[in-house]
């Protein structure tokens, strides 16, 4: 048997399951469907069907366990004791059957370091490894007592987990990109770097970006209104750049706990008219418009893993400024506009760039959009299924 956990909460309706973003689950019920050993493990909320208008629905494998569902990282914690029982019952019946047994999800998180201390030792690991959790709760947890040093104290105890399990040969660890990679192969060689972030039907052709010869310059942010994500600095970009005479606006599409703050800062900087706070736009179809009305997409994170909003730009030819942190620098080559650094200033420089430079610009898109087939779920559904299997003892083809 090979038990995928999902750590995303989905909306269920009827029997169908909804989720708000597409963050990794989609990729994992796409695994859990590609043969009969694999059962997907889901913690889900029951909705009401107005509740779930507008979500995106996720194709579900037949084989599925629900547990129990959660809010935020500390409910998370909680959610996995509950859900404990649940997960070791369904590999005790399957080892009494005599199955290998393999547990996969993302990494590090409460419930595989838990089952990796309380199931047999005969079972393994599959972690699949988006960016450096320790330093995004770091900044996520900033300032506050307990969070500031617990949150990031604990996914570094998670993080050494997956070195030990890999050590052991327990383990084999999936990160995205190379650069993630890196840091795990001093434990191990079952470290095979991957970059599944979206699916086909996100790919358009390839259309040259048509900057407008007058008329402002539209930069886009898409993401969390929290203070890891760098808005505050971006707003402070832009009133940078609009003081050196160029016309540029920005929309700023999501919700979160920063968005009073955010609202005061566009009404104390005068930029009442030039931000647009657009809240929550649904995924697919709806996101990709959105997209497509913008020049230049915006990253002015302090952290990230790998943004899957890249790849998603770069499929719908529109070109992405980011501050160069995560997977960023590495997953991206020659592809992103980088800052130098993490500040306004240097988000202003770069922005400014844009606006002047083009050309340069169009050719930077050109390529980004030639390696969106890179970063496609299908390309890696079959690889990764046939390697979990053999871990788990099924041969090929069978």
């Amino acid at each position: 048997m090979i038990l995928l956990y999902a750590n995303q909460p989905l909306e269920k309706f009827q029997g169908r399951y909804f989720t708000q973003n597409q963050n990794f689950v989609d990729f994992l019920a796409r695994l859990a469907a590609f043969s009969p050993e694999f059962l997907l493990a889901v913690p889900c909320w029951e909705r009401a069907e107005e509740e779930v208008a507008g979500l995106i629905e996720v194709p579900i494998p037949s084989r599925l366990l629900e547990v129990k569902a959660y809010d935020g990282h500390w409910g998370a914690i909680r959610a996995s004791f509950r859900n404990l029982p649940r997960l070791l019952a369904a590999i005790r019946v399957s080892r009494k059957r005599q199955e290998r047994v393999v547990v996969g999800g993302p990494g590090p998180n409460s419930m595989l370091f838990l089952l990796s201390l309380l199931a047999p030792r005969t079972v393994r690991f599959a972690f699949f490894i988006r960016g450096d959790t320790v330093e995004t709760l770091r900044q996520i947890y900033a300032g506050r007592r307990l969070g500031g040093w617990f949150a990031p104290w604990l996914a570094g105890r998670f993080q050494r987990r997956i070195q030990k399990l890999l050590q052991q040969g327990r383990a084999w660890v999936f990160p995205y990109g190379s650069k993630l990679a890196e840091r795990y192969r001093p434990w191990g060689e079952a470290v095979y770097p991957i970059a599944p972030l979206i699916d086909r039907d996100v790919l358009a052709p390839y259309r040259p970006p048509r900057f407008k010869e007058d008329g402002p310059r539209r930069f886009l942010f898409i993401g969390r209104f929290s203070a890891e994500k760098g808005i505050l600095r971006l707003l402070e970009a832009l009133v940078e750049v609009r003081e050196q005479g160029y016309d540029a606006e920005l929309t700023l599409v999501g919700y979160g706990p920063q968005e009073g703050a955010i609202r005061d800062a566009v009404e104390r900087w005068g930029l009442t008219g030039v931000v647009r706070l657009q809240g929550f736009v649904p995924h697919g179809q709806p996101l990709m418009e959105v997209i497509e009305a913008h020049d230049v997409l915006c990253l002015p994170s302090r952290t990230e893993g790998t943004p899957r909003v890249v790849v998603e730009a770069f499929a719908r030819s529109v070109p992405v400024l980011a501050t160069p942190v995560g997977s960023i620098p590495f997953m991206f080559p020659n592809s992103v506009v980088l800052t130098e650094g993490l500040e306004p200033k240097d988000l202003s420089v770069k922005m400014a760039w844009c606006m002047d430079h083009p050309e340069e610009l169009k050719a930077m898109i050109e390529k980004g959009w030639q390696r969106v087939e890179d970063y496609l779920i299908d390309t890696y559904v079959q690889d990764i299924a046939e390697r979990l299997r053999a871990f788990s003892g099924v041969s090929q083809g069978t």
